[in-house]
């Protein structure tokens, strides 16, 4: 679902599924109404308005016509070991209706050569979904939850599947009303930690926790981490 990008995503999301020989699996529609960003300005709409981030999401989902959905950032890049083990999860989940908890690092790059992988903070946000009338977003202070029957399972995968792109020459934080406001509320743990690494390295500080890596010559650092770095790093990988 496109809502007014300007840079061309949908012709990339057309052409990447194109050169992957999946362009008959791809959808697209377009959500023509302004979304709420994060924080104060997505407190102050009602639920159900058309510009509540809520009400975006499920919009979008009632679209999908598969058993499962995934809500999954075009930032996010899983690694070699994360692939198999999505893969995997046909068979795991079975017939019993399961969430499916999904660990990410941050990945601060500088240039195509070199970045930092943050794996001083545990965070292993829920992805995956059944798709149906229990699984809806709704309201909550700074951003959408989904509501969650008691009697649904939950699975939680391996940390070190799955790293979610910064740039330090981008505006991470765009999306969010106040960034600063990450500071104010207990619930922001998260984004605390990626406003503090994030202004950090921008300052040449390298925070606990943070790897600094450099690809080898003619690889880029995304597909270095994702499928060299990490998944040939010591297990259980330490995090947090």
């Amino acid at each position: 679902v496109d809502n007014g990008s300007t840079d061309g995503t949908p012709e990339v999301a057309a052409e990447t599924a194109a050169k992957a020989g999946l362009a008959d699996k791809l959808t697209q529609a377009s959500y023509p109404f302004e979304v709420a960003r994060a924080g104060a300005e997505h407190l102050g709409q009602h639920e159900l308005s058309v510009h509540s981030l809520s009400y975006f999401y499920n919009w979008c989902f009632s679209l999908v016509q598969t058993r499962y959905s995934w809500k999954w950032d075009g930032d996010m890049v899983l690694t070699t070991e994360g692939e198999v083990s999505l893969s995997d999860l046909t068979w795991q989940i079975g017939g019993v209706q399961s969430i499916i908890r999904v660990p990410r690092h941050g990945l601060y790059l500088d240039s195509d050569s070199h970045g930092y992988l943050d794996l001083g903070l545990r965070n292993a946000e829920e992805w995956g979904y059944p798709v149906g009338p229990d699984f809806v977003f709704t309201k909550a202070f700074e951003w959408e939850i989904r509501s969650t029957p008691e009697q649904c399972r939950s699975i939680g995968l391996p940390q070190g599947l799955c790293v979610e792109l910064k740039y330090l020459d981008g505006d991470e934080f765009a999306h969010w009303t106040d960034p600063e406001s990450f500071a104010t509320s207990w619930r922001n743990r998260r984004k605390r930690r990626e406003w503090a690494v994030f202004h950090a390295l921008k300052e040449g500080q390298l925070p606990p926790g943070v790897h600094e890596i450099t690809a080898p010559d003619g690889v880029h650092i995304v597909d270095h981490v994702t499928k060299t770095w990490l998944p040939r790093a010591p297990r259980p990988l330490e995090v947090g």
